[in-house]
């Protein structure tokens, strides 16, 4: 969009930042095919009031390591109790 905003997070940090470019180090170090096939990153883009504000308020819904150790903790709790089945 003419004159808008890309926000983006990246692994490890908690905060959306403007996206400035796809690939900062490009200039000094160009990034494989392989590389660029396997960049992730969640993406807001808007216009400069409403990506921000989207960004921000954006919360995550599905928290696979959460639900990963809930189900462990079943597990074990199943396998200590000695209960089989599903």
């Amino acid at each position: 969009e003419a004159g808008g905003m890309v926000m983006i997070k990246l692994p490890g940090q908690k905060r959306w930042q403007p996206m400035d470019s796809l690939i900062p180090t490009w200039d000094a170090q160009p990034p494989t095919y392989q590389q660029l096939r396997q960049w992730t990153a969640p993406l807001v883009a808007g216009n400069r009031q409403v990506a921000p504000l989207i960004a921000y308020n954006l919360r995550p819904r599905f928290r696979p390591a959460a639900q990963l150790r809930r189900a462990g903790a079943k597990l074990r709790q199943r396998v200590k109790g000695g209960k089989a089945g599903g």
